[in-house]
């Protein structure tokens, strides 16, 4: 089937263009209209981020699409999860009903498998999580986000294909600060969250603990319950300790986990046919049982870390150890025939990095070492008499290096750079040893991947890009010795895995323009990513197992390339500034449109071909007042071919609305106050799904309130205060790894 490469002329599509089209004859002035108020402070493109070469650094050196979500943008969404935050900002979310989600840019996503091998790395402070399911990430003690679009593979590695999002946390500043806030919602929704931070002597230290629960919740048209999608409990904590042994060096721990009970998640299959839609799996054919089973999922690490500066010399060092655990139990409380299936990942990593700079050049190298343990316990089901087993390793060794070199004034940057790595996987499958049925693969991979890039300033606040990239992906346990049943419709599918799999790579380019004037910031980036070498499942005939007859599947490198080509847009204008009316006024819109996402013909699964989020924000911070309207737009996707709903019909094209609404109800001078907060998710009621076959749900609502202390509190009026915190706060918390 060949993929949709036209633009419709949809609501959604014209809302976008009148905006961006707003938005560019804003930018294209030439000198300063007499209503529109000069810029004020750095611009946008000087912003300073760390993601992008791990250092800290100018995003006018940046040659790769960059994105940075601060705290206040946090706050003002109100976002539930990690997950939902990124939505707003032209990442595509995948949910799978309740506990479980992924993350997808230019046509890549996560993976939210304990053994995470997806196409986007999810970070931490810098360092790989062992995780990639936003649901379960840190979001109260997060300063900010910072999202590179692309290939980075120079950077971090393997699974890099699609971008990277890296969760910056706080650090404690000279103000102690303390939060308490409590909610109540839909479906007996329930929420708490505490979080703190400050200074004493040499030492800082930010943390934060949330708590979260809501029963099954229901979806439109008719308001029915979604059996299976109960969190039951969820539990998220999070504390970044220092010790500073002066203003240039710093010893930090991190401390991050979360844990969780949620319904398995069961599908209902939903299938369109003529304009409607019919159920399957949900009412009286789901049991008691499968309604109250549960999935247990649980992430923790710890992160030790050192960073300092030796000015006299230009240098930046860098050094860190982390490791940690992810458990993920399937029908924990055995309620279904007391199955048990288990997953767990060990990982632990090591890096050090050292950086030197001068007016004229930069550089920045380093090494990595990531080692993970994965097992994986799965008891017999009603389609395998034998219990399956299986356990794997994967050790990464790499070394790298990024050169950046300023001309022209610091207005001309080239960059570029290389790393080597040097790959150990190790999987043994082990599912009765009497049948003889074990498996084992070994591999041992190398891979070299340059990048390079430009930047040129054409004026302060007007930036040309370009970057090319070459990223790679190395094959996963489950890749190389899977052995797995499963039943869809009236077939059944033995999948098996390949111990001879070679990884997957690809080539990246992007051009694109950063812009930033009058009260209006604007980027636009068109990017191609060819990829050869994917690896999928392909069919290889009928088999007989245990007196069942099966279609036999093996992972295989396909030696088609599949092509992810499109652009992006992001646009953010506050009026308030730009005409100087002392309140905050702000249309946004984030844009995404992929115009090939296809192999040989074929279009990409479970990827909506056109992402829109745009909005409204209103912030009258003389009387303590924020307001916004967020729209979201997913364009069509197809289900994989081996979906229960086995036609390859199209789903998507939905539109959805949140509102949110917050005031500051009172003031205690110099004791803090406290700030009422009302959320409506999907507030236009629709019927939308994200992954195929998982309804999200009907209109629901939140209700909190927030009391905030800080021990100097900014002035009511004062306009330069950022959701209540001093300044010197916001720079110290913002301008620190």
């Amino acid at each position: 089937m060949p993929s949709d490469t036209g633009v419709r002329s949809s609501a959604p599509g014209k809302i976008a263009a009148s905006i961006v089209c707003a938005g560019l004859a804003a930018l294209s002035l030439t000198g300063t209209p007499p209503a529109l108020a000069q810029d004020g402070g750095d611009s946008y493109i000087d912003t300073l981020v760390v993601t992008a070469g791990r250092v800290e650094e100018s995003l006018r050196s940046v040659s790769t699409a960059v994105t940075v979500i601060p705290r206040e943008e946090i706050e003002r969404f109100g976002a539930s999860d990690m997950g939902t935050l990124l939505r707003q900002y032209g990442v595509q979310l995948g949910e799978y009903a309740t506990g479980l989600s992924v993350i997808k840019m230019r046509g890549f996503g996560s993976n939210s498998s304990p053994n995470a091998t997806g196409d986007i790395v999810l970070l931490i402070d810098g360092h790989r999580s062992g995780n990639e399911n936003p649901i379960l990430m840190p979001l109260d003690n997060i300063e900010r986000v910072e999202i590179i679009r692309g290939g980075a593979s120079v950077q971090y590695g393997s699974d890099a294909h699609g971008g990277v999002v890296n969760l910056i946390t706080r650090r404690g500043a000279d103000k102690t600060r303390i939060m308490t806030q409590a909610g109540l919602g839909s479906w007996s929704r329930r929420i708490g969250k505490f979080a703190a931070s400050g200074t004493a002597g040499k030492f800082d230290v930010a943390m934060s603990f949330g708590y979260s629960e809501r029963d099954n919740y229901h979806f439109p048209p008719d308001s029915q319950e979604y059996y299976q999608t109960k969190e039951y409990s969820k539990t998220v904590y999070s504390a970044n300790i220092g010790y500073n042994f002066s203003d240039d060096h710093r010893l930090g721990v991190i401390i991050s986990g979360a844990q969780g009970l949620f319904g398995n998640s069961g599908a209902m299959n939903p299938i369109r046919q003529g304009g409607g839609w019919y159920y399957n799996g949900i009412g009286t054919n789901v049991t008691a049982a499968m309604r109250e089973s549960v999935t247990a999922r649980a992430t923790r690490f710890v992160d030790l870390w050192y960073e300092g500066n030796i000015p006299e010399y230009n240098l930046g060092i860098q050094a860190r150890y982390f490791t940690g655990k992810t458990i993920m139990e399937q029908n924990a409380n055995r309620r279904i025939n007391a199955l048990l299936n288990r997953y767990d990942n060990d990982f632990q990593g090591a890096s050090a990095i050292v950086n030197w700079n001068n007016d004229l050049l930069h550089l920045t190298g380093g090494i990595d070492y990531y080692r993970e343990d994965y097992s994986q316990d799965n008891e017999p089901t009603f389609t395998t008499a034998y219990p399956v087993s299986s356990t794997s390793a994967s050790e990464d060794k790499g070394i790298y290096l990024i050169a950046k070199l300023s001309l022209l004034d610091g207005d001309l940057w080239l960059n570029a750079g290389g790393r080597y790595d040097e790959y150990a996987l190790t999987s043994t499958l082990d599912t009765n040893p009497i049948r003889n049925r074990g498996r084992k693969g070994t591999q041992r991979l190398t891979h070299f991947s340059p990048a390079a890039g430009a930047t040129y300033s054409v004026a302060d606040w007007f930036k040309l890009r370009v970057n090319y990239s070459q990223t790679f992906k190395v094959p996963s346990s489950r890749q190389l010795v899977n052995d797995t049943i499963s039943v869809s419709g009236s077939t059944t599918y033995h999948s098996v895995g390949n111990p001879n799999l070679g990884p997957e790579t690809a080539k990246s380019w992007e051009f694109g323009f950063d812009a930033e004037r009058y009260g209006a910031s604007l980027s636009a980036t068109y990017f191609m990513t060819d990829f050869t070498d994917k690896i999928a499942q392909q069919p290889f005939g009928t088999e007989t197992v245990d007196g069942i007859t099966m279609t036999r599947r093996m992972y295989v490198n396909v030696p088609g390339i599949t092509k992810f080509h499109g652009f992006e847009v992001f646009l953010d204008w506050n009026l308030g500034e730009a005409f100087g009316w002392g309140f905050e006024l702000r249309p946004y819109l984030s844009a995404m449109r992929l115009l090939k996402y296809h192999t040989d013909g074929e279009p990409e699964t479970l990827i909506s071909n056109l992402n829109l989020n745009y909005g409204l924000v209103l912030g009258i911070p003389n009387v303590g007042l924020m307001a916004s309207v967020d729209v979201t737009y997913y364009g069509k996707q197809f289900p994989s071919a081996a979906s229960s709903s086995a036609a390859r019909r199209e789903f998507g094209k939905y539109t959805v609305v949140d509102f949110h609404l917050q005031k500051t109800v009172y003031e205690w001078e110099g004791k803090g106050k406290l700030i009422a907060r009302a959320d409506v998710f999907n507030l236009n009621d629709a019927f939308y799904m994200n992954t195929n076959q998982y309804v999200m749900p009907e209109r629901n609502y939140l209700f909190t309130l927030k009391y905030e202390y800080w021990s100097s509190l900014c002035p009511v009026r004062r306009s330069s205060c950022r959701g209540g915190e001093p300044d010197a706060a916001v720079a110290v918390a913002a301008n620190r790894m």
